[in-house]
């Protein structure tokens, strides 16, 4: 009988714990992803209250308006067709096509979700229509239609940011769609297609690196390997591994560290790589966000992914550490990577909003900060990334009166198809703390295509006084 009573305690003690490890997943789960459930656009409460509220209007941080609702309801965005595209990635539509939008992303505000309890009450009881909550973002408008203009008809991204603040004040993404003629275009949804304008590619562009990534591997050889920028290696042009070739874009001859990232030089970062080795590499790609699941609070961010390890070979080992072989980056990532640079070894989180009028006010919850390399890495790295623009790969991202530090890349894509053409850098200057990211799809070299893009986008964020 004892035997008996022992066995039920013990299968009651089971169910009690799998009952407890299921509230608890369920409260996580709610706490974390409840409100990106929310604000699904599969959300059929969703649509049922957008039928039923007026939703909020969407401005710049200038007090632009990006969208509003006239009195018959139906959601208008800016008179002009160039401005509209430009932002429409970051306004979405009010149909939820794109939904990385703030139109949908932040439909629980703008439907006024989070308005008094008392405004709520009324709602359900007398199911009237009621009025969202304005939203106000941190882009500028006009900065924003600058760098989509950019880009022009070539498909690409363009993440323009505050290093300080995480501010986002472009986050350009081509080709593009009209917010305002989008009723009905369900064929437009494909995300498969290469063509796929409902794509924020600034967010959700998962590209083949390049040199850019020579950042990252800058990083390890510093923080893991205990290299110094007195490193050398002898540039022939190219370099065996296991049987492979590893090329460069030119003979360098001997270069030191400093000199091999200015250059771009592929055989010594390859070298460098391998000196570094695959758990090294590893280690600092993570801790530098890659293969991170990001949760922001203003918007979604796909991860950037880094697949080397202890056990992978020396030939992918020596392509990855030139940005090749299986390593995607997403660029809002890459324009953090290059704030954290600049500030000190800390990326901000990315910010999208600035402040939503409602009854109770905006709350905001602490914005997560993360230390991507140390202080000191971070110093030598600017010395490298400014070196790069001052007399490298970078020198046309450079603006007349103001530093500019950067790293170029080039991604070959294989095929016939052209490289993708890269830029990251910042602004050295206090005064305008400005990191960016510039992707060309298939544009050619990233300091004869992108480079140039830098440099006009950030003279124009300068001027603007940013």
């Amino acid at each position: 009988m004892k035997e008996v009573r022992r066995n039920i305690w013990f299968i009651a003690a089971v169910f009690i714990t799998l009952f407890v490890v299921l509230v608890v997943s369920l409260v996580y789960n709610t706490a974390i992803y409840g409100g990106r459930w929310v604000n699904s656009p599969y959300n059929p409460r969703l649509r049922e209250q957008r039928a039923l509220v007026t939703p909020g209007d969407i401005l710049d941080r200038n007090g632009v308006t990006l969208a509003t609702t006239d009195d018959q309801g139906n959601r208008i965005y800016n008179g002009r067709k160039a401005v509209r595209k430009a932002y429409c990635h970051v306004v979405g539509d009010a149909y939820g096509f794109c939904p990385t939008g703030a139109e949908t992303f932040h439909a629980s505000t703008l439907l006024g979700y989070n308005a008094d309890i008392l405004s709520q009450i009324r709602q359900v009881l007398l199911q009237e229509p009621v009025r969202g909550n304005d939203l106000t973002l941190t882009i500028d408008v006009e900065l924003q239609t600058l760098a989509a203009s950019q880009l022009g008809s070539q498909k690409g991204a363009i993440a323009l940011i505050n290093y300080k603040t995480g501010e986002i004040l472009a986050l350009a993404s081509t080709p593009g769609f009209d917010p305002s003629a989008i009723e009905g275009a369900e064929s437009i949804a494909d995300f498969s297609s290469e063509d796929a304008v409902l794509i924020n590619r600034a967010t959700q562009g998962r590209y083949v690196p390049g040199s850019i990534f020579k950042v990252v591997t800058a990083i390890a050889a510093l923080e893991r390997a205990g290299i110094s920028t007195t490193w050398e290696f002898a540039c022939t042009g190219s370099i065996e591994v296991d049987g492979g070739v590893v090329t460069c874009s030119g003979v360098h001859g001997k270069v030191n560290l400093v000199e091999a990232f200015a250059q771009s030089c592929n055989t010594a970062f390859a070298a460098l790589g391998l000196e570094v080795g695959g758990a090294n590499m590893a280690a600092a790609a993570e801790k530098a966000g890659f293969n991170e699941d990001f949760m922001f609070q203003d918007l979604t961010l796909y991860s950037s992914r880094y697949e080397m390890n202890a056990y992978s070979d020396d030939y992918d080992l020596a392509w990855s550490a030139i940005g090749q072989s299986t390593d995607t980056v997403t660029p809002l990532h890459m324009a953090m990577l290059a704030g954290a640079v600049a500030n000190g070894g800390i990326a901000k989180e990315p910010r999208l909003v600035v402040r939503s009028d409602t009854v109770t006010g905006f709350l905001r919850s602490t914005m997560t900060d993360q230390r991507y390399m140390s202080t000191a890495t971070a110093q030598t790295i600017q010395e490298m990334m400014l070196e790069t623009v001052a007399s490298g790969t970078g020198k046309k991202a450079a603006v007349a009166g103001y530093e500019v530090a950067g790293k170029t890349g080039t991604a070959e894509v294989g095929g016939s198809k052209s490289p993708h053409a890269w830029f990251i850098g910042y602004v050295a200057d206090s005064d305008h703390p400005l990191a960016i990211a510039v992707v060309v799809e298939n544009g050619g070299g990233g300091g004869s295509v992108a480079a140039p893009i830098a440099s006009a986008v950030f003279a124009e964020a300068i001027q603007s006084g940013y």
